[in-house]
């Protein structure tokens, strides 16, 4: 079976935003799917890991209290066993499951492709070289040209009058 590591924030869980009533923070929620697709990997046999960046910098101690707190407030959503991660560097996995991650499968074409489709989702991609012109009032080279005469030219190629 395969290793299968998942980002926990925007891909398992997500904010559950302020009650409007209240004013109060929902805390985090399931994001739809995400304890479905878990199940069944877990059912599946695989080995279900959790890599989070809430593990930055800090003290064994605190680590050791967050990785409980998420694997209490996972399994409180019925999520199945996981691990979680708290290591500083990435896991040897076989696969990754991310909101942010891009495939790499030999084919940097296709990364490239996911890549800026990913970044103009989010509104981050850079302006194609021409629209740059454009925005500066320099044109992106389709300006009309005269009208003319292709049998003009020919006659003139030819040395004709």
């Amino acid at each position: 079976m395969a290793w299968i590591v998942m980002d926990l924030d925007q891909t398992l869980l997500q904010s559950g935003g302020v009650d409007p009533e209240t004013g109060l923070d929902l805390g985090e929620m399931p994001i739809e799917g995400a304890l479905e697709a878990c199940m069944q990997l877990h059912a599946e046999g695989h080995r279900l890991t959790i890599h989070t960046s809430r593990f930055a910098p800090m003290p064994s101690s605190e680590k050791q209290r967050l990785k409980e707190q998420i694997e209490q407030e996972l399994a409180a959503y019925g999520f199945p066993p996981m691990e979680v991660w708290t290591g500083s560097t990435k896991p040897d996995a076989d696969i990754f499951i991310g909101h942010k991650h891009v495939t790499y499968d030999g084919d940097w074409g296709l990364a490239l492709a996911q890549t800026e489709m990913m970044l103009n989702d989010m509104g981050l991609a850079a302006p194609m070289p021409d629209q740059g012109m454009q925005d500066a009032g320099m044109g992106d080279g389709s300006e009309q040209q005269p009208d003319v005469d292709v049998s003009e030219q020919q006659s003139d190629a030819d040395g004709n009058e």
